[in-house]
């Protein structure tokens, strides 16, 4: 009697903590179903796979082979644990060793396309990053790999985007802490990045330009200017843009709010004297798909 009685309150604390999770995690979009699983069951089979549960017993709880499980986490950019890996290997002990370079390029991404989050009830967060040029997105899973952090790309056909995701990694704390670290929540109850104070690097600023800048022709002029978009203005930020890109023959950075109806809040705008100048800090660029960021002057007014 005293087992069967165990047995309900472990079954009955399990639907509480999952009933929970889908009411607090709405918003994690589902990319791909296919035609097997069940959408009430695609959250949970995420959130339990990167807790630690294994696809044997996800397959033997909720009826589904294990090969279409595996696909589904697959497509969603969730990265699946070979049959090596333990559940503690992968999940909470897996150390790396990350040098300056590796965290300035996670930094860059961050300020551009990547983001960080940590699903409900994991220890560790994963890092994201979304591109619609596959070229930049191997060039960023390359960098990630040869510091054996493993990763997975789906593409997306509905907005022609390519989607990689890392493996939950205790290395990824420190940047969760800097984008995301602020206590509560923001005015829609998210958590979303915000711009922190950092230390502007070549890397850096390189990472971020591909991400969110572009370049773009003045009026009546050959000329072009740089602009990097954001949604915060940093006053922190915007000093050292000033003092590494403002020039004596007239090259200026400002910073100017891009309207009230605009998906972004502040511009980050480089005239061409000094988007040049900003162009020779962060140096070429480094795949082929953004080269046009890197144009300073056209043939034609």
């Amino acid at each position: 009697m005293w087992h069967k009685l165990i047995k309900f309150t472990k079954n009955l604390i399990e639907c509480w903590k999952l009933k929970i999770f889908n009411n607090q995690h709405q918003d994690i979009k589902i990319i791909y179903y296919g035609s097997v699983i069940k959408p009430d069951h695609a959250r949970i089979l995420i959130f339990k796979y990167t807790n630690g549960t294994s696809l044997m017993k996800l397959s033997n709880e909720y009826g589904y082979n294990i090969a279409t499980i595996r696909y589904f986490l697959k497509k969603n950019g969730i990265y699946t644990r070979t049959v090596k890996e333990s559940v503690i290997d992968s999940i909470k002990t897996k150390e790396i060793l990350g040098d300056d370079f590796l965290r300035e390029n996670i930094i860059g991404w961050l300020l551009g396309d990547g983001g960080i989050r940590i699903f409900k009830g994991a220890v560790n967060p994963v890092f994201n990053y979304t591109d619609q040029h596959k070229d930049h997105i191997l060039y960023v899973n390359d960098i990630l790999n040869k510091y054996n952090i493993k990763t997975n790309i789906t593409y997306n056909k509905h907005n022609s985007c390519y989607s990689l995701q890392t493996e939950a990694l205790p290395y990824f704390k420190q940047f969760y802490d800097l984008f995301y670290g602020y206590p509560g929540l923001n005015e829609n109850g998210q958590k979303r990045k915000i711009l922190p104070d950092i230390k502007i690097t070549p890397i850096i600023l390189r990472n971020w330009f591909i991400g969110d800048g572009c370049s773009s022709k003045g009026t009546k002029t050959h000329n072009h200017r740089g602009v990097i978009a954001d949604k915060f203005k940093n006053d922190f930020i915007l000093e050292q843009l000033v003092s590494l890109f403002n020039t004596s023959d007239g090259g200026r950075v400002t910073c100017y709010s891009d309207g009230h109806n605009s998906i972004y809040g502040y511009k980050y705008y480089f005239n061409n004297k000094s988007f040049i100048k900003m162009l020779e800090y962060i140096g070429e660029c480094p795949v082929e798909s953004y080269r046009y960021k890197w144009i300073t002057k056209s043939e034609k007014i």
